[in-house]
């Protein structure tokens, strides 16, 4: 009598058995995977801030966490933002048909109220943009500045943000820089 030879099913029941440790293991790191895929794709970010712009909340080689969930941004709510292919990071200060106004001294006013007294634009910026500036927020955009005010990388160069430019809300921010 001939020895039996194992069919092809036998001999992947074996394998399998005898690798269902590491099979259910493989299987728990591709479900972390996309898990985290989905969190971190989807709902949240990390980015680190590479610039002294909002110096009062946030330094230079600061790690943040943002949200990608929020579907409407408040005044004074600190979000990341894409603009001409590069992120910023910069503070809301007015949304849709707000109104900003800057005076002949360099005063930024929202909606008739001056914003506070430090002086937004330098006399030199000022000159570049004459002696009426008023301007009206357009809908679905945000109108965004940055604390430092010597740094102008925000709407007062560039106007108002689209609400698709905006990558998220920041929730959180870890502090690596003296790391």
């Amino acid at each position: 009598m001939e020895p039996k030879t194992p069919n092809t099913m036998e001999t992947f029941k074996a394998w399998f058995t005898s690798h269902k440790d590491w099979l259910r293991l493989g299987a728990k790191l591709i479900s972390l995977a996309v898990i985290m895929w989905v969190i971190f794709g989807l709902c949240f970010g990390f980015t680190r801030i590479s610039s002294p712009a909002m110096s009062n909340r946030l330094e230079d080689g600061d790690l943040v966490l943002y949200s990608k969930l929020v579907n409407e941004y408040r005044s004074d709510d600190v979000i990341i933002y894409e603009h001409d292919g590069k992120t910023y990071v910069s503070s809301i200060l007015a949304k849709a048909d707000d109104l900003i106004e800057i005076d002949q001294y360099g005063h930024l006013f929202l909606n008739g109220t001056q914003v506070s007294d430090d002086i937004a634009y330098t006399p030199e910026q000022r000159d570049l943009i004459g002696p009426s500036a008023a301007f009206r927020v357009p809908d679905n955009s945000y109108y965004v500045v940055n604390e430092n005010l010597n740094s102008i990388e925000d709407s007062r160069s560039f106007g108002a943000i689209p609400y698709n430019s905006i990558k998220g809300k920041i929730i959180g921010v870890l502090r690596t820089r003296s790391i």
